[in-house]
């Protein structure tokens, strides 16, 4: 027994693979699986990145209002102790910190087109475990049903279904059929699941040697 914390995900994974957990643990903390967000997440950082941008607006008309101020004002601020004008500069940069940090996670979720770079992440990490155990990255797919036709293919799909990867939430508006005019109402709805496929071919021909 150990006492390290395991994800229940990567204990799932690695059952299995029939493997140790903590080999998937290391794999999994030191991959972009763990830092870059799920399509969801993307949308979510989206409006933060708003909402932090309105809030610096404000916080600077604040401080353009209070330096109108007279100066005996200022004055007395200064022989305060604590007073709560020195706050100002501190939240200012906890909210630029905070910012960076929000644009950082929506630089990792950006990318061309309708790629899910989370289930591409997964796979390359599900690539990276089987390099571990010096199993083949290898790519197939069943002609019959477009299933995968190797282990490393099933291992792709299992591990996207264990972290419950999606694509992006489906949003749209709806009307009530009243006779007033109200709004529209919005009805979000989950993402499809991702599929294996372009993530694990991904992988596999990042692999492939030159000319191969």
């Amino acid at each position: 027994m150990t006492d390290q914390f395991i994800d229940r995900r990567n204990e799932e994974f690695a059952a299995y693979l029939q493997c140790d957990a903590l080999l998937v643990e290391e794999v999994y903390t030191i991959s972009a699986t763990a830092v870059i967000p799920d399509p969801e997440e993307a949308q979510e950082t989206t409006k933060t990145l708003k909402t932090y941008r309105k809030a610096l607006k404000h916080l600077e008309r604040l401080e353009a209002a209070l330096a109108q101020l007279p100066d005996i004002e200022h004055g007395v601020f200064q022989i305060q102790r604590n007073h709560w004008s020195e706050a100002i500069p501190t939240l200012r940069e906890g909210l630029r910190s905070s910012l960076m940090v929000a644009q950082e996670r929506k630089r990792l979720a950006a990318g061309r087109g309708q790629t899910n770079h989370q289930a591409k992440a997964i796979a390359e990490f599900v690539a990276k475990v089987f390099e571990r155990l010096n199993r083949p990255v290898t790519f197939g797919v069943n002609p019959y049903d477009d299933e995968p036709s190797t282990d490393f293919g099933r291992a792709v799909q299992k591990c996207l279904t264990i972290y419950n990867t999606r694509a992006a939430p489906k949003k749209t508006l709806h009307y009530t059929k009243s006779g007033t005019q109200s709004p529209p109402f919005e009805l979000t709805e989950n993402g499809a699941p991702a599929d294996w496929r372009r993530p694990a071919e991904a992988a596999f021909n990042s692999r492939k040697p030159p000319n191969a």
